[in-house]
């Protein structure tokens, strides 16, 4: 490849490295310059989610900016049912399947993802919905 075609290349990995700090970082002035200037919101090559990371951010310190970062994710295009990693899970499935995981309860999370659209009928590549992720880690339907 020439040196002209890995530019474009490099600057992309620059601004998802960038969108990804910010995310982790929870802010949110660099998390939207970062999308301004054509980070992708649904990762890139390799890249987990933005929307994912702020989903296990949520899970972590449920105190901190998750739901302004998932606000301004999904307003900036990201797919609240965009399938990751080799399971093809949701954010959402991996917010449902985490009662044991995390510190907190995942309620406000699955609360704030679904008003953004996300679907618990969504399947994983096994054929499992969001709701078969409560069901597994012991989440009671209400």
């Amino acid at each position: 490849m020439s040196g002209a075609s890995e530019t474009p290349r490099s600057a992309q990995r620059s601004l998802q490295r960038l969108l990804r700090s910010a995310v982790e970082g929870q802010d949110l002035i660099a998390m939207q310059a970062a999308m301004a200037a054509g980070a992708r919101t649904d990762g890139g090559e390799g890249e987990l989610p933005p929307l994912l990371v702020a989903t296990l951010l949520g899970l972590q310190r449920p105190e901190g900016r998750w739901a302004s970062l998932l606000d301004r994710l999904v307003a900036g295009g990201a797919d609240p049912n965009q399938a990751m990693g080799p399971r093809g899970e949701t954010a959402l499935h991996r917010a449902l399947g985490s009662k044991r995981r995390w510190r907190s309860p995942p309620d406000p999370v699955v609360r704030r993802l679904v008003q953004l659209g996300a679907d618990l009928g969504t399947q994983d590549v096994d054929g499992a919905t969001c709701m078969h992720a409560a069901a597994r880690s012991g989440i009671a339907a209400n």
